[in-house]
């Protein structure tokens, strides 16, 4: 499907307030799972359980994240994009405060999945506005734009969510979780407008959304590019849940000041979105994407290395993090302008799809840091380098030939 000059806005046209919107939105997933992370070891006491259970309200989240982006993008691109997401934080400020008064750790899994499908419009529907406005190459630049804002939760919240856990408990959290939603659900009320042009009645029939994913997964742009991203966020995502663990109960570092190392992760990827989004325009998405592919598996093997060697210092663990995320903040936004890009009539499903295999894969990935806990740094470190080495794999045999094919046919 051609795209109109009207329907699609030349970068220069973006306005900052758009992109500061969408960058909080897109932020529900981050300020979800990194708020608690301090607070797991005290979930695991104060229900009297091991590790495994605490992480699991981790992984269940991240897995309701990735199937309720398979049905939100669907739904957007039927019913537009403001009315999901507005239905979609409801649901996550009404499961929050639920997950508030959790009385068991089977109530809490179970209610962290309900409070994803809700979070998932964020993700979802904030990338499929990008494709309704901006062409690959300009969306590029929007959603590193986008990320910048979005890294500010992620480097914000394990610090304040430790001062909550000290002065107030882990509950606290999820009090802070359903002001947003309900905060967020006000905010597309009154500053968001409706971006899809041409919704599609039929885009939620069951038969038109497997053909849909049949096509996307065929496309070997869409595919190279979703694996690439989907693996560098792997990397990220095996530190964000094995890091309390490994942080506080190997390196003793107390959960006041959990959140300031965290914050180096955190740093490296806002200067791999910025350095994005200053780049992009000069070298385009495909040279950028590589660039951060290379640098996610060499820093994922140095990682490796440190784990396996156990060196007892907290920066032994966390520094190579730091110039992984740096990667991460160049693959990520290339990876989602890159898989969207085939298909911009529709964006939803395209999104949809794309954050699916992303979450999931990060949940199974989140799922084995936790099962291979040894008391450690090692698991976590070498399940990192693992995922540097997939995201190179994938740009390198499968992305990249596409991006090459495609301007060969241009």
């Amino acid at each position: 499907m051609a795209e109109s000059g009207s329907a699609v806005r030349a970068l220069g046209d973006a306005p900052l307030k758009l992109i500061i919107i969408l960058g909080i939105l897109s932020a529900t997933g981050p300020l979800s799972t990194d708020m608690y992370l301090s607070s797991l070891p005290y979930i695991a006491e104060e229900f009297n359980v091991d590790v495994s259970p605490s992480q699991l309200t981790l992984s269940v989240f991240l897995l309701g994240f990735a199937i309720g982006q398979l049905f939100v993008g669907p739904i957007a691109d039927r019913v537009g994009r403001r009315p999901t997401l507005i239905i979609g934080f409801l649901v996550y400020a009404l499961a929050s405060i639920a997950c508030y008064v959790a009385p068991t750790i089977e109530a809490l899994i179970g209610l962290r999945f309900t409070q994803a499908l809700g979070a998932s419009v964020g993700a979802a529907i904030t990338r499929a506005i990008v494709r309704d406005l901006f062409r690959p190459e300009q969306g590029a630049r929007v959603f590193s734009n986008m990320a910048t804002i979005m890294a500010v939760v992620p480097a914000a919240a394990p610090i304040l969510g430790g001062f909550l856990n000290h002065a107030f408990g882990w509950r606290a959290n999820f009090a802070v979780m359903t002001l947003f939603g309900v905060a967020a659900s006000l905010v597309v009320i009154v500053s968001l407008k409706e971006s899809l042009r041409t919704p599609d009645p039929l885009a939620t029939r069951p038969l038109r959304i497997l053909i849909n994913f049949k096509e996307m997964l065929r496309h070997p742009q869409f595919l190279g590019c979703t694996l690439a991203g989907a693996s560098a966020f792997c990397g990220l995502f095996a530190f964000i849940s094995g890091s309390s663990f490994v942080l506080q109960g190997v390196f003793g570092v107390p959960d006041t000041k959990f959140g300031f190392y965290f914050a180096a992760p955190v740093t490296g990827y806002i200067i791999g979105t910025q350095m994005a989004a200053r780049l992009v325009g000069r070298h385009g998405h495909a040279t950028i994407m590589a660039a951060g592919a290379c640098v996610v598996a060499t820093a994922g093997l140095l990682a490796a290395a440190l784990a396996l060697a156990q060196i007892p210092h907290v920066a032994a663990a966390v520094a190579p993090v730091a110039l992984f995320t740096v990667g991460v903040g160049l693959v990520l936004p290339q990876a989602m302008a890159g898989a969207l890009g085939p298909f911009p009539d529709r964006a939803g499903t395209a999104s949809s799809l794309f954050g699916f295999l992303q979450m999931s894969l990060g949940a199974l990935v989140g799922a084995a840091v936790g099962f291979f806990d040894d008391g450690t740094q090692t698991p976590m470190g070498v399940i990192i380098g693992m995922t540097g080495l997939a995201s190179l794999s994938a740009y390198w045999f499968l992305a990249r030939p596409a991006f090459r094919k495609s301007v060969e046919i241009e």
